[in-house]
């Protein structure tokens, strides 16, 4: 059996990274397991100290509890983004699956033995795309399953097959950014499956241009939103655990892209070593997750914004968008606030 490398971007948050290298090498895996660390050059003069608190603790880590461990520095800055696809360049040259996380996720004891499971288990399964080791809300599955399909991507510490998120990132792209698309019967069903999902792809996709959720402005950037957007509209799921293999400590406000707020760093993590896939013949996505994760994510994002406003003035965009197919107005609104 061929074990997937883990990959782990990384640039300032030594503390972070620590306990999710600790917790890894606690796994019944990391003996049979590479793991690939890319360090940024640090951006500006803020993130030099921590910068330098990364290089002491990879330069004194020991490493031995993996099969072999590779850091790679950076010599200039790449931002989150760049630095996370260069390390799935560089290990697309030798396998197809990867186990990737960031630096400040926390994992259970089989986290690696769930994922390197997962990818024999659905080999066949085209339609499964990401292996996620965090349970985000308590899903609706039959009593005999340990796993479900799910539509919402939980991005703390994952696997997936490369060429698999190949093919879902370039039809994800042509067909959220399809005009003969922005009709007001999918986007009413995008609201009906997942308010906070709705609000993002109109208003943080369609009518931005710039951000997180872009590449360029012909490319949408899929982590996790944009990930768990498209599955919304197609036969594509991930695969959660009922009980966590990953936990976050992100959301304390020391990250780019995720604010402050309430976290799961308080999850119970999966204690056993070893990981046995349990669902039932014909198993499935069950529709009822789709209202129990609208309520999880509208619940948490209203504690930080005032989301109703949001999907209010998100639904205006979206009829004109349905009725003109056209973004440009929406697009010249934008900048002209963000230059006043």
């Amino acid at each position: 059996m061929q074990y997937a490398p883990i990959l782990i971007p990384t640039l300032n948050r030594d503390g972070h990274l620590k306990r999710c290298l600790d917790s890894l090498a606690a796994n019944s895996l990391a003996g049979e397991t590479e793991i690939y660390i890319s360090v940024d050059y640090p951006p500006a003069d803020r993130y030099r100290e921590g910068y330098k608190k990364v290089c002491k603790l990879l330069e004194e880590y020991d490493f031995s509890a993996f099969s072999n461990h590779h850091i790679l520095y950076q010599d200039k800055n790449l931002g989150p983004a760049a630095n996370s696809d260069f390390l799935v360049k560089t290990a697309s040259v030798f396998t197809d699956t990867v186990i990737y996380t960031e630096d400040d996720n926390e994992f259970s004891p089989n986290f690696l033995y769930y994922i390197n499971k997962g990818f024999e288990e659905f080999n066949d399964d085209k339609d499964v795309v990401f292996l996620c080791g965090s349970s985000d809300a308590e899903w609706y599955c039959p009593q005999e399953a340990n796993v479900m399909k799910g539509k919402l991507l939980s991005a703390y510490g994952l696997g997936y097959w490369i060429s698999r998120k190949k093919r879902f990132v370039e039809e994800g792209n042509t067909y959220l950014l399809c005009r003969k698309n922005w009709t007001i019967r999918n986007f009413r069903n995008l609201y009906r499956k997942n308010k906070v999902l709705f609000w993002i792809y109109v208003s943080g996709v369609l009518c931005s241009e710039k951000g997180i959720n872009w590449e360029d402005k012909d490319h949408i950037r899929f982590c996790d939103s944009p990930i768990s957007i498209y599955m919304h509209f197609s036969d594509y799921v991930c695969i959660c655990p009922l009980v966590s293999k990953s936990r976050t400590f992100g959301n304390d406000g020391s990250g780019v892209n995720m604010p402050a707020m309430s976290s799961n760093s308080s999850a119970i993590l999966d204690e056993s070593d070893t990981f046995d896939y349990k669902y039932p013949e014909g198993f499935g996505f069950y529709s009822e997750n789709y209202r129990i994760g609208d309520r999880m994510m509208f619940r948490e994002m209203n504690k930080i914004i005032n989301l109703r406003f949001k999907l209010f003035t998100s639904w205006l965009l979206a009829i004109y968008l349905s009725v003109t197919k056209n973004r440009s107005l929406p697009l010249f609104i934008r900048r002209l606030f963000s230059h006043s």
